[in-house]
């Protein structure tokens, strides 16, 4: 196993915070304190919020791993019995994403727990490997511009799948209870090193956005109950300084030897989580559903 793992849960990767991510983080900290007023005052309007982010979550975290679904198919996909492949994935993430908002505070964050999130998501597909980590080593592939694929980025190895996931754990949980990093870069630095992890074939991306609705919703970041961060990362996955540019940036062979630079995949992240609340904002001030 590689050296002590460390990674992104080492303190020289948080020593100099940059000002423009420091801007984000108070901006999501002023939202953050509207939530209990919005929820108080307008329980309608965010009912009616969550119920669409369900169904838009579900489609937009699916699509993205290639399960095309169409928005024709997808207004009927919560009224009707379908046995698609495709339907019945979509219909796993909700059941993940309905577990998490209503058990959230008492789902532990253990290994148990990122199994049973794969599990669900994965759970029609018949002889499949749903919440059972990798058993082979494969690189992560990217497909050129020119049709050309090319081996981007080589996950941890099958053995020390289960030791790093379980480092990243009780980092984040120790560093969280001392209350000195901010809560939202201690999310993000744990989604990313679970996607550098990759422990399963199939179904990381999607398992990582689960997982980061159940932290955020732990640290009371509600935001992604009523607006659909997975919709948000599809419409700027593949832009510059979007979901995949950001991933890219702050992986790579430097990310296994722990001199890989964050603040890449930070910036991505928090400025999701503002403009997820930008647009939470908006919609309860107008009313629009």
């Amino acid at each position: 196993m590689e050296g002590d793992i460390v990674k992104s849960f080492m303190e020289k990767h948080w020593d100099n915070i940059p000002p423009d991510l420091n801007v984000l983080l108070k901006a999501c900290d002023g939202c953050q304190s509207k939530e209990k007023l919005w929820e108080n005052q307008r329980p309608e309007v965010l009912e009616s919020l969550r119920k669409s982010a369900i169904i838009e979550s579900s489609v937009s975290s699916n699509r993205m791993e290639g399960v095309d679904i169409d928005d024709q198919r997808a207004l009927k996909l919560f009224d009707e019995k379908n046995d698609e492949r495709s339907y019945e994935e979509v219909l796993g993430y909700k059941d993940a994403l309905n577990w998490i908002n209503v058990e959230y505070a008492t789902i532990p964050i253990t290994i148990e727990t990122i199994k049973k999130l794969h599990n669900l998501c994965f759970k029609s597909e018949m002889n499949s490997d749903a919440g059972q980590f990798k058993k082979s080593n494969k690189p992560i592939r990217e497909q050129l511009g020119s049709g050309e694929w090319i081996n981007r980025f080589n996950p941890v190895e099958v053995a020390d799948t289960e030791p790093y996931l379980n480092y990243i754990i009780e980092k984040y949980k120790e560093w969280n209870n001392d209350g000195v990093h901010s809560q939202l870069l201690l999310i993000s630095a744990f989604i990313l090193d679970f996607l550098c992890i990759h422990p399963f074939r199939d179904g990381n991306g999607r398992t990582a956005r689960l997982l980061t609705l159940l932290l955020l919703f732990k640290s009371s970041f509600n935001v992604g109950r009523y607006i659909s961060l997975e919709r948000l990362i599809e419409n700027t996955k593949d832009e510059k300084k979007g979901y995949y540019d950001a991933l890219k940036k702050s992986s790579g062979d430097k990310w296994h030897k722990s001199e890989h630079d964050i603040m890449h995949w930070h910036r991505y992240f928090v400025a999701l989580i503002r403009d997820s609340y930008r647009e939470m904002e908006n919609r309860v001030a107008t009313h629009f559903v």
